[in-house]
């Protein structure tokens, strides 16, 4: 709420520490608090609670954190393009955790309330603990292999066909293959540490729902890829853009809507929950994967295979390896559509 005042109040938190809450509208704020405080508790019983103060922003939406990070990567004297890749994607989160490894005596969660609020997540209890427990459990799981992959960036280039041609869409193409290599190579460990370590602390059932929820009552994104499909057939019959581009646009946001899924499911299955994980999977398949392109469900599989690899240990070499192995079937699967790009990875 643009112009609001802030208000700010103190709670206990497990191991005698804080929890401070600032606000711009605290209707409501209860449930969060509550579900931070038993998430503290939980952690602590298993010795694994570093923090002496959380610090919790909720506001109506997250542009205060966006703005916060544009202004200190101009502090820093990086380019307009990389303070704004700094901050790109956080409005689309419901709560977002800040902390240094450094020092984990404090931390900051900013928490976007319309968003959740939008999404029915404001109001569920164990759908709150989901997402506080999956955001503390990203310090806490750190480890020699998100320590590499914090170095690790990826590269998208686009091979010339054998008659010179580009491939279809190919800026947009591009664009999506270098997102999707960035969420499912790059920031996979992490993902992937993170969500096994909240399933062996305990929160097993809270992510399981908060899984399940993405998934059900028509929130499993087939409405935005039928949304999608029509701007595309729209584009198509203007003359704006080809068959092969449409169709690979419409493949690439299947992967990331539903192929992703397995950076979930593999966490279950490290953690040894494995019927949690079949139980998410075979919902997954009835709400969106059967209802797709048959190549975003191969790719699943094949993310989930990788997503078992990962080790808490693997240096450079091993991780480069690793990166440049679970991207392949995603540009094998889109050169059936006529675009080859090649991927790199590299530190």
């Amino acid at each position: 709420m643009a112009g609001a005042v802030a208000l700010t109040s103190r709670h206990p938190l497990a191991e005698g520490g804080e929890l401070l809450v600032v606000v711009d509208d605290d209707s409501g704020v209860e449930r969060l608090i509550t579900a931070e405080q038993r998430v503290a508790r939980v952690y602590a019983a298993h010795g694994m609670w570093p923090h002496r103060r959380v610090n919790l922003f909720v506001f109506e939406t997250l542009q205060p954190l966006i703005d916060q990070l544009r202004r200190a990567s101009k502090t820093l004297g990086e380019s307009e393009a990389i303070a704004a890749a700094a901050a790109s994607g956080l409005d689309r989160k419901p709560m977002v955790q800040i902390y240094n490894l450094a020092d984990l005596a404090q931390c900051s969660i900013f928490v976007n309330r319309s968003l959740m609020q939008r999404l029915g997540m404001w109001d569920q209890d164990q759908i709150l603990e989901g997402l506080l427990a999956h955001e503390h459990a990203h310090p806490l799981s750190d480890n020699g292999t998100t320590r590499v992959a914090r170095m690790l960036h990826a590269a998208l280039a686009e091979a010339q066909s054998a008659n010179g041609a580009a491939s279809p869409s190919g800026g947009a193409i591009q664009q999506a293959l270098a997102s999707l290599a960035h969420e499912l190579c790059v920031h996979a460990p992490h993902e992937v540490f993170a969500n096994e370590f909240a399933v062996r602390a305990g929160f097993s059932d809270a992510l399981f729902a908060l899984n399940r929820m993405s998934l059900t009552d028509g929130r499993a994104g087939l409405a935005a890829r039928a949304a999608l499909a029509d701007r595309l057939h729209i584009e198509v019959a203007a003359g704006r853009q080809t068959e092969d581009g449409a169709a690979l646009l419409l493949l690439l946001a299947s992967i990331e809507a539903h192929a992703r899924v397995a950076l979930e499911t593999s966490a279950f299955a490290r953690a040894g929950n494995l019927d949690d994980a079949r139980a998410l999977e075979d919902l997954l398949w009835q709400e969106a994967l059967s209802k797709v392109e048959s190549e975003a469900g191969t790719i699943y599989r094949q993310l989930y295979g990788s997503y078992l690899a990962l080790k808490p240990d693997m240096d450079e070499a091993a991780l480069l390896a690793w990166a440049t192995k679970t991207f392949a079937p995603i540009t094998i699967a889109i050169a059936g559509h006529g675009a080859r790009y090649t991927a790199s990875f590299h530190y």
